[in-house]
């Protein structure tokens, strides 16, 4: 399975309730069906790197 709604190899950054920034690499899908709405996938397999603020 290479892509659902957010395909494989995106780097979305998301800023944390701690006031840290994580960069998270999407890199696949485990479980479900491909293309499958009615069966996604039961995990994500991820890089996440974490940036603390004045670091």
């Amino acid at each position: 399975m290479s892509a659902w709604d957010l395909p494989a190899k995106r780097v979305p950054c998301v800023l944390t309730d701690k006031g840290n920034t994580a960069r998270v690499l999407i890199t696949g899908f485990i479980g479900g069906e491909p293309d499958s709405y009615a069966n996604p996938p039961r995990q994500l397999s991820l890089e996440v790197t974490l940036w603390k603020p004045g670091t």
